[in-house]
């Protein structure tokens, strides 16, 4: 009776540790399931992607157009512009819409360089000051040789 005893007992460890084993490969197998369903794709995050990649391309292209149609409507003013026998005193306009000015601040009694955004519209170049100074107007025009902007104490040549 006792040899059956130890044979049942052994019986039951030996089902028992098979019973935990397989629950643990049972285990491992559903992480493993799960850790691949987690990583895996899914249609949805590459379509948020591609809607994303969608945005940014239009959103280029819009940024582009606007350059190039500041540009079309700025033409006239881009570039470097002086004052004839004061070559020190010069306006530069830029295409991102800034412009740089050397000028002589006769308060001051010395070179200054200044700078902002500018506008240019119905002939007139408005120069908003990023030192937040007054804005300063010049009337544009042009002839048959040259580009001119002028305003009171002001008279600059575009370079060519």
């Amino acid at each position: 009776m006792k040899s059956i005893t130890n044979v049942l007992a052994i019986l039951v460890i030996i089902i028992t540790s098979c019973n935990s084993k397989k629950t643990e490969a049972e285990v491992k197998q559903t992480d493993s399931i799960a850790t691949k369903e987690v990583m895996k794709p899914t249609e949805t995050a590459f379509e948020t992607l591609d809607s994303a990649t969608n945005e940014l391309v239009e959103e280029n292209k819009q940024l582009e157009e606007e350059l190039a149609e500041f540009e079309d409507k700025n033409k006239e003013i881009l570039g470097n512009w002086f004052t004839p026998h004061a070559a020190a005193i010069k306006i530069s306009f830029f295409t991102n819409g800034w412009f740089e000015f050397d000028n002589y601040n006769s308060e001051l009694d010395e070179s200054e360089v200044v700078s902002g955004r500018y506008e240019f519209e119905n002939e007139k170049v408005t120069l908003l000051f990023e030192d937040k100074r007054a804005n300063q107007v010049f009337n544009f025009s042009k002839d048959e040789t040259a580009s001119y902007l002028k305003a009171k104490g002001y008279y600059f040549v575009k370079e060519n």
